[in-house]
C-alpha cells in the first residue's frame, strides 16, 4: 500500500511530469528550426531493395559522424576535410552500388565504403617531429593531428583516417609553415583560422565564409545538442508516465481497500445497532414474561383460595340439610 510519503512522492512526480511535458513543444520546435538550417546536409534515399537495413548499412555523412570537443577547432577541421565532409559513409562497396542504382538519390553524392577505403595517417615519428619543431614539449598546444581533435565510433575509423588522417592543425601560420615545410615532415597543415600550407609550396588563406562551410560543424553541434536535450526530456516523460501508471494501480487498489474498509465499518455499525435493538426487544420480552409469570402465580393463588372457599361452602350446605 502507498504510505503518506509515497503519496507525496507521487504528487511530486506528477508535478515533474507536467513540467517536462510543457517543455517538449519548445524543444521540438528548436530541433525543427535547427534541422531546417541543416537541411542541405541530409542524405535522403529510398531503400534499394527489400530487407535493406539502413541503420547498419548507411552510417551517415562524415560531418554527422564526428564530435569536436573544442569549438575553436571547427574551422580548421572543416577546411581539412573539405568536400569530404559531405561524403557518406557506408558499410561496404555492395551497399554503395545498391544505393547508386536503386536508392533514388536526390543529389550527387560520394560514398565511402568502409570495406574498401584506405586512409593514410601521419607516421608517429612525423607527429613527434612536428611537436618538437613547433616548440618542444610546449609544442603540444600549438600543433595536433586533425584526427586527434575529433571523436567518432570505432566502426567508422577507416573513413575518419581517410578524411582527417594526413593533416596537422596548427595554432597559427608561423607554426603551420614550420611544420609543413620541415624536410622530415612535409605534411599539409591548417591553422585554426582556416589558412592552409601545403608541402608543394602553396599557401591558402583569407576570409573564410562564416555563413557557409565554417558554420557546418557548429550548426550540427547545436542540432545534436538540441536532439539530445529532446531525447532526454522525452525519456524523462516516458519514465515518469510509466512510474505513474504503475503507481496508479496501487493507488486504485488503495482506494478500493479504503472503500471496503468503510463498508465493513458501516456494516459493523449496522450490525451493532441491530444487535442492540434485538437485545432491547429481548429484555422487553423477558420483562413481559416475568410479568406474566407473576400474574400466573397470583392467579394460581386466587384459584386456590376460591377452591378452598367452595369446599367450605359445600361443607356448610351439607350441614344445613
Amino acid at each position: 500500500l502507498l504510505t503518506q510519503a509515497a503519496l507525496a512522492s507521487l504528487g511530486e512526480k506528477r508535478r515533474l511530469l507536467q513540467h517536462a511535458t510543457n517543455k517538449l513543444p519548445g524543444l521540438r520546435e528548436k530541433v525543427d528550426v535547427l534541422s531546417a538550417k541543416c537541411a542541405g546536409l541530409s542524405f535522403d534515399f529510398t531503400d534499394p531493395h527489400p530487407g535493406f537495413d539502413r541503420s547498419k548499412q548507411v552510417k551517415g555523412l562524415v560531418a554527422e559522424l564526428i564530435s569536436v570537443a573544442d569549438p575553436g577547432n571547427y574551422t580548421a577541421l572543416e577546411v581539412a576535410a573539405g568536400n569530404k565532409l559531405f561524403q557518406v559513409v557506408v558499410d561496404s562497396e555492395e551497399t554503395g552500388k545498391a544505393l547508386l542504382s536503386g536508392g533514388k538519390l536526390k543529389r550527387r553524392v560520394t560514398l565511402i565504403p568502409l570495406n574498401r577505403i584506405a586512409g593514410r595517417v601521419l607516421d608517429p615519428a612525423v607527429i613527434a617531429k612536428a611537436t618538437q619543431v613547433a616548440g618542444g614539449s610546449g609544442g603540444k598546444g600549438k600543433v595536433a593531428t586533425a584526427l586527434s581533435l575529433i571523436g567518432y565510433d570505432h566502426e567508422v575509423e577507416a573513413a575518419m583516417k581517410y578524411v582527417f588522417g594526413s593533416t596537422f592543425v596548427c595554432a597559427d601560420m608561423e607554426t603551420a609553415r614550420t611544420v609543413t615545410f620541415h624536410p622530415d615532415i612535409r605534411a599539409t597543415s591548417v591553422t585554426k583560422e582556416g589558412d592552409v600550407t601545403d608541402p608543394a609550396g602553396t599557401l591558402t588563406g583569407g576570409s573564410f565564409s562564416k555563413g557557409g562551410l565554417a558554420s557546418i560543424l557548429a550548426r550540427l553541434a547545436d542540432l545534436q545538442e538540441a536532439k539530445s536535450a529532446l531525447a532526454m526530456m522525452e525519456a524523462q516523460v516516458a519514465g515518469l508516465e510509466e512510474e505513474l501508471q504503475a503507481a496508479s494501480g496501487a493507488e486504485k487498489t488503495m482506494a478500493r481497500l479504503e472503500r471496503l474498509r468503510k463498508e465493513v465499518t458501516r456494516g459493523k455499525e449496522q450490525l451493532q445497532r441491530t444487535n442492540d435493538k434485538w437485545e432491547e426487544t429481548l429484555r422487553q420480552k423477558q420483562h413481559a414474561l416475568a410479568d406474566l409469570k407473576r400474574q400466573e402465580e397470583i392467579g394460581s393463588l386466587e384459584v386456590s383460595g376460591l377452591s378452598q372457599r367452595c369446599s367450605q361452602l359445600e361443607a356448610q350446605a351439607k350441614q344445613a340439610r
